[in-house]
């Protein structure tokens, strides 16, 4: 490995709170720390758009805002941010538009519309017609809220 990329590791791993593991084999990770280390490669590879599954799953609330912070920072580098999410609270705390999935597109806008009482009902009611799982795909264009 080159010195270059050896820093931007070395830089990495602290950024994520992952400073006390950096030697430790991925399999030897909590559920939480595997999910920093995918922070760790998503800072890395320096994706333009990186599609993110969960990547709150396994991780408490502290750990949460701090990886939000992460992408905050991913924002502000000019970056867009595609998470899938199932946690509609998060999604209305933290994000300003949303795709609501449930086998078929159900809305898509901001996310106080999109998170609808209405149509996360119609969420419930395809899924369950439909036998599938209802999703959310939560589309963040970073920018600040306003105090």
């Amino acid at each position: 490995m080159r010195p270059i990329h050896k820093k931007r590791c070395r830089d990495a791993i602290p950024a994520v709170g992952l400073h006390s593991h950096a030697h430790c084999n991925l399999s030897a990770l909590s559920g939480g720390q595997f999910q920093r280390a995918f922070f760790v490669r998503l800072i890395l590879q320096g994706a333009y758009i990186p599609p993110l599954d969960e990547p709150f799953a396994s991780v408490d609330e502290r750990t949460t805002d701090e990886l939000v912070g992460i992408l905050h920072q991913r924002h502000q580098e000019g970056r867009t941010v595609v998470l899938v999410l199932h946690d509609a609270e998060l999604a209305k705390a933290q994000f300003d538009e949303a795709l609501l999935l449930a086998r078929e597109l159900i809305a898509w806008g901001a996310v106080a519309d999109v998170m609808s009482l209405r149509n996360l009902e119609r969420t419930r009611r395809e899924r369950h017609m439909k036998k599938a799982r209802g999703m959310w795909l939560h589309l963040r264009r970073w920018m600040p809220k306003e105090a």
